[in-house]
């Protein structure tokens, strides 16, 4: 069962640790998903071999805590304080070396779903800090990522990308977008990394299916291709 590891608004952390972990997983979370750790990190056990500790932090202000910029798809929020940057360092000053005190220094893979996942690839283009992003059904429709994308490289060894085949089949042109958006986050991504250090997976549904089960799998895939990291 997950322990409260502290409680530090505006971000509460959630632990579940595995014996000896060799990696740290960190995840965003909303209070939904909060309630379905248990669920997500079992999916991520049976997937893997690999011990870990997962830090979930809950985000209360999903858009003001985790968008790195404005976006007019993400109304009625548009006035919100968008404190990705916040986040992020959080994250770097005062997460990361609490779990490096306790487990000692370990890779550390970021995570999420949605914007959460947008808010990884985001952060792995303005920090060192994370050796994989595990970035499943990603808000890669927003206006500018493309634009950031192509301007900022990424500072990560590998990124594990997915959707549902049903996300870009939308009637509204904002969200339409996401498919051929993923598809060329994926092109740029190998261009950096490599076609071996990013995956695009093609889920069945839309994008409200299987999302722990979806989660889980893009923490599994980063965890088992660790041997990539160092060489």
């Amino acid at each position: 069962m997950p322990q409260t590891l502290f409680c530090d608004e505006p971000y509460p952390i959630l632990l579940d640790a595995d014996p000896h972990p060799e990696v740290v997983l960190i995840q965003p979370t909303d209070r939904r998903e909060i309630t379905a750790i248990d669920r997500l990190t079992a999916h991520i056990r049976a997937a893997t071999s690999r011990p870990f500790a997962f830090a979930a932090i809950e985000i209360a202000d999903w858009v003001g805590q985790l968008a790195p910029w404005p976006d007019a798809l993400l109304a009625p929020h548009t006035d919100a304080r968008h404190g990705a940057t916040d986040t992020l360092a959080h994250i770097e000053t005062t997460l990361l070396p609490l779990l490096t005190r306790r487990f000692g220094p370990l890779p550390c893979i970021l995570g999420g779903y949605s914007l959460a996942a947008l808010f990884a690839l985001w952060a792995s283009t303005v920090s060192p800090s994370f050796a994989a992003v595990a970035a499943a059904s990603p808000s890669v429709w927003m206006e500018r990522w493309p634009q950031h994308l192509q301007n900022h490289t990424p500072q990560t060894a590998q990124v594990y990308l997915s959707l549902g085949d049903l996300e870009e089949k939308t009637r509204h042109p904002g969200f339409a977008r996401i498919g051929a958006n993923i598809r060329t986050t994926r092109e740029q991504l190998v261009r950096v990394l490599g076609k071996d250090r990013c995956v695009l997976e093609w889920n069945t549904g839309n994008h409200f299916a299987h999302v722990t089960e979806r989660t889980a799998r893009g923490f599994a895939w980063c965890m088992n291709h660790l041997h990539t990291f160092s060489s």
